[in-house]
C-alpha cells in the first residue's frame, strides 16, 4: 500500500479492496493496509467489498 500511495502522491485516486474474499488476508494485514490509505490526502475513497456479515467481535 505505501509503493502505492507513493506512485499517486500528486493525483486523487480511490482504492476497492475486492477479488474473491479480501478479508481472508487477515485482520491485521486489512487493519495495516487501511490505515495505510488513511494517511495521504490523494486517498479520496477506499471501499472494501465483502461477503462477511458480523465484521466486529461480540466481545
Amino acid at each position: 500500500m505505501h509503493r502505492l500511495t507513493e506512485l499517486f502522491r500528486e493525483r486523487p485516486f480511490a482504492v476497492a479492496l475486492h477479488g474473491g474474499e479480501p478479508l481472508t488476508a487477515g485482520r491485521d494485514y486489512v487493519t495495516n493496509a487501511l490505515y495505510e490509505l488513511a494517511v495521504p490526502s490523494s486517498v479520496v475513497r477506499v471501499s472494501l467489498q465483502t461477503n462477511g456479515v458480523m465484521l466486529g467481535s461480540s466481545g
